[in-house]
């Protein structure tokens, strides 16, 4: 199909007129402009449909399982954690112990969950109702921008409808207790901010760089953006916003940075920056990053950018190419260096997709919008007309299609809720200090003494092997949580299927181990890491070595 439509656009005849000036041109019948109205009007019935489609089902995904109280994912329950930190009153950012170690996000969004959770005295719904408003506003935010490019309603609808289909392709991530939704809410916002033509350039540059920071606040790679962001606006020479941009969000990050430091004693530059620094990029992923990730789900949604330039071109629209080109450079180009290095980094995930899926729906939906306007010019033939009114919908529907999930396996099931309530039954027959190293927010649900996430002690001991320096700082440190885990002062583990600490709680060491669901299915989570707790081990010997 596209090499016929490019031979197509290639005769003499259509380029004559397509570079034909309009006084010159034959005007349309009017059953001709009838007959393409009327297709296009068909066409964008048929994406507004899909589009709602992907956005109600989302919701409805979202919605069933807002207030589940058990995670979804197994980090949400290190999320958990940190909330339950900062609503007792504790710091964030503190020397890593048995007690507690932080993550290395920076704090923003657990701050909010924790001010939204005083308030329902419901952890896990909090963190999920903001990652929930969060997606929200990435959906207004796509219609926002697409609008301020000049987009039709109908084609910035489209883009929120290609950004909602791809909740599987990202870990169905969009509403789980984790930082990444609202990282780039922030992002979107500060975008919109920053193409927009309302004045003073001042004010919305300061807002910009203001909001560049909350995302910044959220997840750090918000900074590695901020260059793009200002360059666009250097590029446009609109100087006093760049300045305005620039100088409210330097002020911002250095202040916060400066005060999480000096609050923290240095822990904050340590685990936000020289930690994750430290963890290698997986350089076999991110070579592949396009072959494994974005062709096998969107190669469809690229083909309509590419027919979107080739029509510019012939056109000989330079204004319009260089408009893309553009947003290409300083949206496009950012948002995928920075799923790159996020997906790429060693234990990156799906969720590392959501930038560079915000820009394909964007791009995509733009292109399709600039291909449709063309089929309602004077400039095409009856044939070409026809083709550049169904051959983009057509691609964008298979797009939709191949986009498709299995929405059952993201909705809590009844069994699902009973495992949940079992086993916070059986822990509760538990007695002795317990230890649940993937699962410590279930002891809080329980009224016990929490403990750290076994995720945190992970990054740290990765970091520890790549560099001299944070071993030389973390050594001690985590000699003294193996030490503790080691100690037979905890007197009941319950263990995830990985083997992580099969080295303190076995058989020589006085524990008997045994299956903790055997009869029952066991709480599983339903996306990212498949996480279970797979046995529980007591100590029953005190002479054991």
């Amino acid at each position: 199909m596209l090499p016929i439509l490019i031979r197509l656009l290639a005769m003499p005849k259509i380029l004559k007129l397509t570079i034909m000036p309009r006084e010159q041109q034959t005007p349309p019948s009017a059953p001709l402009k009838s007959t393409a109205q009327t297709i296009v009007g068909i066409n964008k019935l048929l994406l507004l449909a899909l589009s709602c489609i992907a956005i109600g089902t989302y919701l409805s995904v979202a919605l069933s399982r807002i207030s589940f109280p058990f995670a979804v994912e197994w980090v949400e329950s290190n999320t958990f954690i940190q909330v339950v930190q900062i609503l007792n009153g504790r710091p964030i950012y503190t020397y890593p112990s048995f007690d507690f170690i932080p993550t290395i996000y920076t704090p923003l969004y657990y701050y909010i969950v924790a001010l939204f959770a005083k308030f329902t005295q419901q952890i896990m719904f909090s963190m999920r109702f903001v990652s929930l408003l969060a997606s929200i506003t990435i959906f207004v935010m796509i219609y926002k921008i697409c609008r301020q490019r000049g987009m039709s309603r109908e084609s910035s609808f489209v883009a929120i409808g290609l950004f909602a289909a791809s909740y599987g392709v990202v870990g169905y991530w969009f509403d789980i207790g984790r930082v990444d939704t609202l990282f780039l809410a922030f992002l979107l916002v500060s975008y919109a901010l920053t193409i927009t033509q309302a004045k003073p350039d001042s004010l919305y540059g300061m807002l910009a760089g203001l909001t560049l920071f909350l995302s910044f606040a959220t997840k750090q790679p918000a900074l590695g953006v901020t260059p793009f962001i200002v360059g666009y606006l250097v590029v446009q020479k609109r100087w006093l916003k760049a300045l305005w941009l620039s100088c409210s969000f330097l002020v911002a990050w250095t202040g916060f940075v400066f005060f999480m430091n000096i609050t923290s004693d240095g822990w904050f530059w340590t685990y936000t920056f020289s930690i994750p620094a430290t963890h290698p990029i997986l350089w076999e992923t991110l070579f592949n990053f396009w072959t494994l990730y974005i062709l096998p789900k969107f190669s469809l949604l690229l083909i309509i950018p590419i027919f979107s330039i080739l029509i510019l071109f012939l056109q000989r629209s330079m204004d319009g190419i260089s408009n893309l080109l553009l947003f290409l450079l300083f949206f496009f180009l950012p948002m995928t260096l920075v799923s790159m290095v996020t997906i790429s980094k060693q234990w990156g995930y799906l969720n590392g997709l959501l930038p560079i899926v915000a820009a394909l729906a964007i791009i995509g939906a733009e292109s399709y919008d600039n291909i449709i306007s063309t089929t309602l010019r004077p400039t095409c033939s009856r044939i070409v007309n026809h083709l550049l009114s169904v051959i983009p919908t057509m691609v964008l529907i298979l797009q939709f299609l191949n986009l498709s999930y299995n929405v059952q396996n993201q909705i809590p099931s009844k069994t699902s809720w009973e495992a949940g309530y079992r086993t916070l039954a059986t822990l509760q027959t538990l007695a002795g200090p317990m230890f649940i190293p993937t699962s410590p927010y279930l002891l809080y649900m329980i009224n016990e003494q929490t403990h750290f996430h076994a995720s945190s002690l992970g990054d740290i001991e990765l970091a520890m092997k790549r560099s001299p320096t944070l071993k030389d700082v973390m050594e001690g440190y985590v000699a003294n949580i193996r030490s503790y885990i080691s100690s037979r002062n905890i007197k009941v583990a319950v263990l995830p299927e990985a083997k992580w600490f099969d080295y303190a709680f076995n058989a020589e060491r006085g524990y008997h181990c045994e299956s903790f669901s055997s009869e029952y299915r066991a709480l599983t989570t339903l996306t990212g890491a498949v996480s279970y707790l797979d046995r529980v081990c007591y100590y029953t010997d005190d002479s054991a070595k």
